[in-house]
Order: C-alpha cells, then sequence, then structure tokens
C-alpha cells in the first residue's frame, strides 16, 4: 500500500516521517526527491521539477505499507493520502527559519491558508484524509496517522481544518 504523506513545505511531513515510531512498525519511508532521481524524473539545479507524470508512472503497487514524503506525493496516484494542516502563521515562522526567500514564505502561506494541496489532493485522489499537526507532537502526528493506515479514519475527513480567520487578520 502506498500512502503520501504531503502538504505545504513546512508543515512537518519529514519531522513526523523521521520519527522512529513509524519506522519502528515496519513502514518504507521514501522521499518524493530521491524516487524522482532514481527515475530520472527530476530536473533543474537551482530551481529543481519534479515531473510528476513520469513518476506516477513509474510506482509500482506493493504488499509492503510505503509512506511517500513530499509535498508532491498526492500526485503520485497513492492508495490513501493524508494531507498535514499547520497553522499559516506558524508555517511562516517555520519557513523563515529555514532562511526561505520572502516571496517563497509568501507563496507557501498562502497556499497552506488556501487549502491548495488538500483541494489538489482531493481532487486527485479518492482516499484523503487532513491532520492539524500545529500544536501537537511528532509522536501523536505519527499515532493518528497509524490510524488511518489501520482503518480508523473517523474524524480525519477533509474540510475539518479553516484557516479563514487567519486570512482575514491580512485585510
Amino acid at each position: 500500500m502506498i500512502i503520501a504523506i504531503t502538504g505545504t513545505p513546512g508543515v512537518g511531513k519529514t519531522s513526523v516521517l523521521s520519527e522512529p515510531i513509524l519506522q519502528g512498525r515496519g513502514y518504507e519511508i521514501v522521499s518524493v526527491e530521491e524516487l524522482a532521481t532514481q527515475h530520472w524524473a527530476i530536473s533543474g539545479k537551482e530551481l529543481r521539477e519534479v515531473d510528476v507524470d513520469l513518476l506516477a508512472s513509474k510506482m509500482e503497487k506493493t504488499e509492503r505499507t510505503v509512506l511517500l514524503d513530499g509535498h508532491l506525493s498526492h500526485y503520485l496516484r497513492p492508495d490513501i493520502c493524508i494531507v498535514l494542516r499547520c497553522d499559516p502563521r506558524i508555517l511562516k515562522k517555520r519557513l523563515e527559519e529555514r532562511d526561505y526567500p520572502e516571496q517563497k514564505v509568501r507563496d507557501n502561506v498562502e497556499a497552506e491558508a488556501i487549502d491548495l494541496v488538500l483541494i489538489e489532493s482531493i481532487e486527485l485522489n479518492e482516499k484523503v484524509y487532513e491532520i492539524d499537526n500545529t500544536d501537537i507532537s511528532s509522536d501523536k502526528v505519527a499515532e493518528m496517522i497509524i490510524s488511518i493506515i489501520s482503518g480508523n479514519d473517523e474524524g480525519y475527513e477533509p474540510g475539518k481544518v479553516n484557516w479563514s480567520e487567519v486570512i482575514m487578520e491580512w485585510y
């Protein structure tokens, strides 16, 4: 089974997936960038572009449970898509701490605020769930992901996270 762990850059995908709780339970963690490099589906040096159509065509169904790490993973036809969310105000701080350029920070914060990755995920995938990990530990998010994978997915349906109040603060 292939599970996409997706979301706007900075929401905590890699942090959650690097937690021993997921790897320790036998889940294979693969980054979209690793896959793209392996399958020659990435180009550019400064601005790296992934050919998601090519990469999706290379994805094979598997008996193992593979967790895909990357903000493009929802394009790769996963069996389950889990969108991690984060309050745009917190996300802004995280991206600034990474020294992202101002425009890139703004673009990603706006993408999170308007549910861009969630909407794309819903348009492309049948089984989509979302987790707001703004104020919870990576261990707790990992437990939530395991719950969804195990079929205990009630309460994780898309549409529960709403950043409209944050957007109104901008005006």
